[in-house]
């Protein structure tokens, strides 16, 4: 599955021109993001800022603001940053991630998933069904590390619940449970998980998946042999089965051929062969398909099935009751058009929603900027991508000129509030005047209303303000300058140093810095070459690199989180989380000075003749002294997770140690394991009444 994703990673970025063209749109509830390059750091290069977040604070709050800052310093009524915290432009991913160049990012609902370059993954923003998988239940307004599983190639997001891919094809899935939606069996039909966990496939040759898919109620799984798998909740047939029941673990669905992508929305889900042919299932009025039966199994999209008029995909997206697809005929295959239908109540359609709140048949939606270019001179276009969220669109054109130079451009509509579009300024004269044009020429406007309070305006098409592009920052270009000719001349006194390093400008610095870099980089390649590769999988087991110690590293901080949640203490500020009243009222001071003592707890489950001798010394004293208590409560703790085979076997050694000092110290029958005063009923009850 790796080498599945390389190649077509490799593929895309050979398809580029250049390292800052938009690779993913992303968009969810009220916020959205582009996602630029490959996501890959070249050898001995630098991680680089590749996600370009915008609109909800509690998304775009991640990212780096400080540019924006200044401009509103600059222009008072500017209001790229609203009152809310909602950012308008896009920023770039700034805090939270050790490497900051990001592989994939999935949004749901309002949060928010990556990968980053080195397979690790991260979340953040509204965690309330453990969507995060931080094991917690809070948001997050920053990016938390998701400690299991690593070597993660890809995430997918719904409205409440996650789900990821790693290295082997297996899929892990977390958050809301509810209706089977995480594929995890009966035994959890309802409720939250908070932790991603594995779903089991009990078909051996469907064990290996290369694609998730999550909606806001069912996901969807594509095997590497391209077999569909759904489960989650079955209403008005989406899950493809012929069935409306709710399925808990993966089932397959049958299809002609095999399946390229798949996109779960709410009520429906699109399903892309090896032909590029859509199908779908689900809720008909989602489907074109108003007054009809519900599609219970897979079928041909009919609109996109007439005779002589067949179409095929591009690219698609769907969410809730909308779909939008960049399509191409297979009579004229080099055009690719832009097809919508579904719910339209915010615009996101692209048309206003006061006159087709519903578009019941596909319609194609025209870009008013592009049409504008196509009608000045030769100039191609092609629609590569497309997104969608609840209240707005986007998709990504690439336009082609007269003499071959090619520019992505990145446009987005449908409500425009908490800033989610991320238009350039100046859009409403930009559109003022494409409407007088179209007047004058005699045509009907279709525009959206783009007047009233700036937060609830709706937009037609516009374009995102493409602040990602490298050495371009609001339309201006940085032209070279020229080094001074006293640099070159030899300085006898330090003020005159000083003197050029002051004259001498920030282009010429940093044309001399990446030469000298060029030069310590010829001189010392071969060292160079050996410190990149320590960072690599070595090529034997006994070898030790940096790949090693970043393992061990991961290990250690899984387990220690697991220890920590073992004893209570995760999300604790001042001490560990006691769950009886008892425990707090006769051990304030444990309750207070445990937190100082965590590593001397996690000694004490690891040493079993240490256990055995403290409680040989404290059968001396009186079964009412305070020490007992604590010497019990600490067993409960450290043997508090019994489903862990490790800890049963520690637990275990315990006991028979503590076993065999009670047999000696006996000097009469009725001294033996006596209900009160034994440490070995004790022991032996807690493992018995264990949850």
């Amino acid at each position: 599955v790796k080498a599945w994703a390389a190649e077509k990673t490799k593929a895309r970025g050979q398809s580029r021109e250049a390292s800052w063209w938009p690779s993913r749109l992303c968009c969810g509830s009220s916020s959205s993001a582009v996602l630029t390059g490959t996501g890959e750091v070249p050898p001995g290069g630098m991680a680089m800022e590749n996600l370009w977040l915008w609109g909800d604070r509690k998304i775009s709050g991640v990212g780096d603001v400080s540019e924006l800052i200044e401009k509103m310093e600059e222009d008072v009524e500017s209001t790229i940053i609203d009152a809310n915290g909602d950012c308008w432009l896009p920023v770039p991913l700034k805090t939270g991630v050790r490497c900051r160049t990001v592989r994939m990012v999935a949004m749901g609902h309002d949060h928010c998933l990556i990968v980053t370059a080195d397979s690790l993954m991260y979340s953040w923003g509204n965690g309330s069904k453990g969507q995060l998988g931080t094991r917690s239940m809070q948001a997050a307004d920053t990016p938390q590390f998701i400690t299991y599983p690593t070597d993660v190639l890809k995430v997918a997001a719904g409205e409440e619940h996650s789900a990821c891919l790693i290295e082997g094809g297996e899929c892990f899935t977390w958050g809301n449970a509810a209706g089977g939606r995480l594929g995890l069996g009966s035994c959890l039909t309802d409720g939250e998980q908070l932790s991603p966990k594995r779903v089991i496939i009990d078909v051996a040759e469907l064990r290996v998946l290369r694609s998730v898919s999550c909606g806001s109620q069912h996901s969807a799984l594509i095997t590497q042999d391209g077999r569909l798998l759904t489960f989650g909740t079955g209403w008005f047939g989406r899950l493809g089965n012929g069935e409306r029941d709710n399925e808990y673990v993966p089932k397959l669905v049958e299809m002609p051929n095999t399946v390229k992508e798949v996109h779960c929305a709410t009520y429906h889900t699109c399903i892309v062969d090896s032909t590029d042919r859509l199908w779908v299932c689900g809720r008909d009025s989602a489907l074109c398909r108003d007054a009809q039966n519900h599609v219970l199994r897979p079928i041909l999209f009919e609109p996109f099935n007439q005779p002589g008029e067949e179409r095929c995909v591009r690219s698609l997206a769907a969410i809730e009751q909308h779909t939008l697809v960049a399509a191409y005929c297979l009579s004229k295959k080099d055009s690719i058009e832009l097809w919508v239908w579904g719910k339209n109540d915010r615009g996101q359609l692209g048309l206003p929603p006061t006159t087709a709140p519903v578009i019941d048949m596909p319609w194609r939606l025209q870009i008013p900027e592009l049409e504008e270019m196509e009608e000045r001179g030769h100039v191609d276009i092609d629609i590569a991508q497309v997104a969608t969220g609840l209240h707005h669109s986007m998709c990504m054109a690439i336009t082609t000129d007269s003499k071959g130079h090619r520019q992505p451009l990145v446009y987005s509509w449908g409500s425009c509030g908490s800033g989610r579009l991320g238009f350039e300024q100046g859009t409403e004269d930009k559109l003022q005047m494409l409407q007088t044009r179209e007047k004058h020429k005699g045509k009907v406007p279709e525009r959206t209303q783009t007047t009233g309070v700036k937060h609830l305006r709706i937009y037609p098409p516009v374009r995102v303000a493409n602040r990602w592009k490298k050495g371009q920052k609001d339309g201006t270009h940085h032209v070279a300058a020229e080094k001074p000719e006293s640099i070159d001349k030899e300085s006898a006194k330090w003020i005159d140093c000083q003197q050029k390093l002051f004259e001498e400008l920030p282009d010429c610095k940093t044309k001399a810095l990446q030469d000298q870099e060029r030069k310590a980089e010829k001189t010392c390649k071969n060292q160079l070459d050996f410190i990149c590769q320590l960072w690599n999988k070595p090529s034997s087991s006994s070898e030790v690199t940096e790949y090693t110690l970043r393992q061990l590293r991961k290990d250690i901080e899984v387990e220690y989180l697991r220890t920590l949640n073992a004893l209570q203490m995760s999300g604790s500020g001042e001490g560990p989380q006691m769950e009886k009243p008892q425990w707090v009222k006769t051990d304030i001071d444990v309750k207070k000075r445990l937190l100082k003592f965590e590593e001397l707890l996690w000694i004490l489950q690891q040493q079993p003749v240490y256990m055995a001798s403290l409680s040989e010394i404290l059968r001396k004293n009186s079964v009412q002294d305070e020490e007992h208590q604590i010497f019990r409560r600490t067993c409960e703790r450290i043997f508090h997770d019994l489903y862990e085979p490790r800890t049963l076997h520690l637990c275990k050694a315990t006991l028979k140690l503590i076993m065999e000092s009670e047999l000696d110290l006996g000097r009469f029958l009725t001294d033996l394991f006596d209900p009160i005063k034994s440490h070995v009923t004790f022991l032996i009850t807690q493992m018995a009444t264990h949850p």
